[in-house]
């Protein structure tokens, strides 16, 4: 995942998706796979039409974390991180 913080306190972050793209098209792009979103450990955010977010309640100091959501259940995610 990479990602920054802006001044206005927003968070815009994108992480890879490694495997096959989205079939199909939603309002944000390809519709495929879906990802889920936390913040300190708490979701935010449920994405699937694409593998980018922006967050505008976060802090530089807030901790993210990005699972995939397969078969309707949540997948293994990466450490936490922050993008300050």
């Amino acid at each position: 995942m990479s990602g920054r913080h802006d001044a206005n306190r927003a968070a815009y972050f994108s992480w890879p998706f490694l495997g096959l793209k989205g079939a199909g098209a939603g309002t944000g792009g390809g519709v495929g796979a879906g990802f889920s979103v936390c913040r300190d450990g708490r979701p935010i955010a449920t994405v699937t039409d694409g593998t980018d977010y922006l967050e505008l309640a976060g802090t530089p100091a807030s901790k993210y974390v990005v699972a995939p959501i397969a078969r309707g259940k949540e997948g293994r995610s990466a450490p936490a991180r922050t993008l300050g």
